[in-house]
């Protein structure tokens, strides 16, 4: 394969990705105005490239909400699973776990159904009394 031949091959296969990555920036910021314009009263942006999300928040005149969009974005979620590290399985990149609690859940729930098959919970200190009925008398 010559120099020149593979040069083009090169070039070409860096510049063929690019421009698909403009023309999708700029079909998702023009869906992103239609959907303002046809009445929404916010947009949410999920997992985009910050500059995506930024592009969108500047163009449209209603709030953006981000989860793993960009610091831009007018306001942010964060599933409260993920915030609490609740699933573990795997972590989306735009994810801050604040807490991990799944083990210590998963710890409470094994400590309370051996507790229940041992009969030590419920105990007497955590059920309700009530009035006691008399016996009836024995018959003559």
């Amino acid at each position: 394969m010559s120099r020149a031949l593979l040069a083009s091959l090169t070039l070409a296969s860096l510049v063929a990705p690019a421009i698909l990555i403009w023309e999708t920036l700029t079909g998702t910021v023009r869906d992103g105005i239609a959907i303002a314009e046809a009445g929404a009263f916010s947009l949410v942006i999920e997992g985009v490239a910050e500059t995506l999300a930024r592009e969108l928040t500047e163009a449209v005149a209603i709030p953006t909400i981000g989860i793993g969009g960009s610091p831009s974005c007018d306001g942010q979620i964060l599933v409260i699973d993920d915030l609490l590290g609740l699933f573990t399985e795997f972590t989306p990149k735009f994810v801050r776990r604040y807490r991990e609690l799944g083990e210590e859940i998963r710890a409470a729930a094994r400590d309370y159904a051996e507790d229940v098959r041992r009969g030590r919970f419920p105990a007497e200190e955590h059920t309700y009394t009530g009035p006691r009925r008399a016996k009836p008398a024995a018959a003559e």
